[in-house]
This record gives C-alpha cells, sequence and structure tokens, in this order.
C-alpha cells in the first residue's frame, strides 16, 4: 500500500497519469516561441512609443552652440 501510495503522489506531482505523455510531446518549444514572440511585440510596441518622445527631449536640448 505504501509503495502504491508513493506512486500515486510522485504521478501526481509529475502530472502524469500512468504511461507515457505523448500528446505534449513538443510543447514546450511551441510554449517558449510564442512567449518569445509576445515579448519581442510588447518591446518593439514600448519602442515605437518612447522612441518619438526620446527623440524630441533630446533635440529640445540647448548646446549652446549655433549651426
Amino acid at each position: 500500500m505504501n509503495q502504491a501510495l508513493r506512486r500515486a503522489l510522485t504521478a501526481l506531482v509529475h502530472g502524469r497519469r500512468g504511461g507515457r505523455r505523448t500528446g505534449d510531446r513538443g510543447s514546450g518549444t511551441t510554449e517558449y516561441v510564442l512567449v518569445l514572440v509576445i515579448t519581442i511585440g510588447i518591446a518593439t510596441a514600448v519602442g515605437a512609443i518612447l522612441t518619438p518622445m526620446i527623440t524630441e527631449s533630446a533635440q529640445s536640448i540647448d548646446l549652446g552652440v549655433n549651426p
């Protein structure tokens, strides 16, 4: 009984129910790619919003040089 309980708890912790999991093959890579694409999209959007603001602020600095 103790060994059966240990197997059941191990399977619960590892998220398995008897046998091998074949349906999840490659899901880690897919999730990694999705997170990467979303992160790149957010970074691009933030960059597109901040670039004009930073450029305008930088151009408004008076350096005391007459062109």
